[in-house]
């Protein structure tokens, strides 16, 4: 009976035993399998072993550790992708990403506030291709009351500012030019050789009834000829002044100005235009001094407060002043650090199975009067030795402390900047001093 007994425990134990170190085994191949997977690069089929190992040993921090990195990995490129998707304007495929993103760190605030924007940017996008609709049907008015929508949400985006800017140059130049393209329009026959420009100017204006106006250093009295049979009132005026070295600017529907076209002039008389830069990422006081170095404009107000900028110059100047701030203007790059900082223990209890006797002891049997003489170790036999056995346990106690988690610190750093972690608490170091005749001092440290 009691052998039976032995032999149903040793086979309970030896079944117990293969069990776990199937599941080690299980573990180790999955383990392995997701780091073959990894360097090639497959981060998802990856996570998968890395999860599966972690199921087969919970308490390994080696897996654990090692599923962590790759979910990291791959939620660094769900909101890489993210991000290019947003930027080139893509906000499904955006959408896509934030919500993959999720599925690896389903708290992150990243994708969380991208899914909220990417809500808002198409909402824009949709007014804003509405308003470039409504533009190039020449619809104006609809076109800015939904360009009013959009800056009042967004007062920095930069599409609806410029499509509102050029709206309000068309509108200029069609209140000016509808009457001034009338006049121009019509039939005109002239000859003069050798006339005075004034001359010339006198006859175009009582034909067309445009009023011209002459800067002070145009010679008026210069010689101009001029032959044109059954043409316009513009071709005259643009092969006049051509001739002649001279420019226009239109003043009104129905006044022009002449002036010498000469680079100081050309500075005096173009049209000025007043332009705001809203600032996202640069600083408003560095962008208004490239803009003086590079483009020599005056004309530059600063406003920290909103980071604003407003320049007055040139429409070429205001160009090339809008692709210096576009340089600037980019938003520096970041990095999400996240530390998982682990208290390892490399020292496992395994106790598990049948622990057998390590000792036997023989002992002779003494006589009935309790002695035990010389005499009697020449008749040592089976039955004058008692035998004695260490004890016979079964053990099955598995203690596993490998690793526990002391911090997951989360840390967000510019680039260029440096990211610091300190992790821990600031203990007092204090030192005493004792002589032989008792104590002196103490001194505490801070450390």
């Amino acid at each position: 009976m009691i052998v039976s007994c032995w032999r149903f425990a040793s086979v309970c134990v030896l079944g117990f035993c293969i069990v776990l170190l199937q599941a080690c085994a299980n573990g180790q191949s999955a383990y392995r399998e997701g780091l073959k997977l990894a360097s090639n690069a497959q981060s998802n089929a990856a996570l998968t072993q890395f999860e599966q190992a972690i199921k087969q040993d919970p308490e390994s921090a080696q897996y654990r550790i090692a599923a962590i990195q790759t979910r990291e990995i791959l939620l660094t490129d769900a909101l890489s992708a993210a991000s290019q998707s947003v930027a080139a304007e893509r906000y499904d495929d955006a959408r896509t990403f934030y919500q993959k993103a999720l599925i690896y760190q389903p708290n992150n605030t990243k994708a969380l506030d991208g899914i909220d924007s990417i809500i808002v940017l198409s909402r824009h996008a949709a007014w804003l291709s509405a308003a470039q609709l409504a533009s190039d049907k020449k619809e104006m008015t609809e076109s800015e009351n939904l360009l009013r929508m959009l800056l009042a949400e967004d007062p920095k985006n930069k599409k609806a500012i410029a499509l509102m800017e050029a709206i309000g140059m068309v509108k200029q130049k069609t209140s000016v030019s509808n009457s001034l393209a009338e006049a121009y329009r019509k039939p005109i026959s002239i000859e003069f050789k050798d006339a005075a420009l004034k001359t010339v100017f006198e006859v175009i204006s009582r034909t067309s009834g445009l009023n011209f106006i002459f800067d002070k250093d145009v010679k008026t009295d210069q010689k101009a000829s001029v032959f044109l049979k059954n043409s316009t009132i513009e071709s005259v005026v643009n092969l006049t002044l051509l001739t002649n070295q001279l420019e226009q600017r239109v003043l009104s529907g129905n006044t022009v100005l002449i002036y010498p076209n000469t680079q100081a002039k050309q500075k005096d008389y173009q049209a000025l235009v007043v332009k705001t830069f809203y600032l996202a990422h640069g600083e408003a006081k560095a962008v208004a001094n490239s803009i003086k170095t590079i483009l020599k404009t005056k004309d530059i107000v600063v406003d920290e407060k909103l980071n604003m900028l407003i320049v007055r110059d040139t429409p070429d100047a205001i160009r090339l002043a809008t692709k210096l701030v576009a340089v600037h203007d980019i938003a520096d790059s970041e990095v999400m650090l996240e530390v998982e900082i682990l208290e390892v223990k490399r020292t496992r209890l395994l106790d598990l199975g049948i622990r057998w006797p390590d000792q036997l002891s023989l002992s002779p049997i003494s006589a009935t009067n309790g002695s035990l003489s010389l005499a009697d170790l020449k008749y040592l036999n089976s039955e004058t030795l008692s035998a004695s056995f260490g004890a016979t346990t079964i053990n099955a106690k598995k203690i596993d402390t490998d690793a526990n988690i002391l911090a997951n610190p989360r840390i967000r750093v510019r680039n260029r900047e440096k990211a610091k972690i300190l992790i821990g608490e600031r203990v007092p170091n204090i030192t005493s001093t004792f002589t032989a005749t008792g104590f002196i001092g103490e001194s505490r440290i801070q450390v």
